[in-house]
């Protein structure tokens, strides 16, 4: 039994890569949490946003290739930074 995700080494399928560069290219913003922007053809999705004038959040526990294009850093896991970015969003 196979998940449904694409393992390492395995091709990403066409259409939701296409799918991912016409959302990328329409975005206002784009956030990019738990990626290590190393592995392309999904690091270029980043890219294509901020070609087409997007803003980027960057949220990952390391340093990234990308951090010197993003608005906002924030170096945690995305595991404990999420669930306080969402309660300072409610409060």
């Amino acid at each position: 039994m196979k998940p449904t995700v694409v393992l390492f080494g395995e091709p990403m399928p066409v259409a939701a890569m296409q799918e991912a560069f016409e959302l990328a290219r329409n975005a206002d913003v784009i956030l990019v949490v738990g990626s290590s922007l190393v592995v392309y053809p999904a690091a270029e999705v980043p890219l294509v946003a901020l070609r087409a004038g997007a803003r980027m959040i960057v949220i990952n526990a390391e340093p990234t290739p990308f951090d010197r294009f993003a608005q906002i850093v924030i170096h945690g896991r995305s595991g404990e930074v999420l669930p306080q970015i969402a309660a300072l969003i409610s409060a």
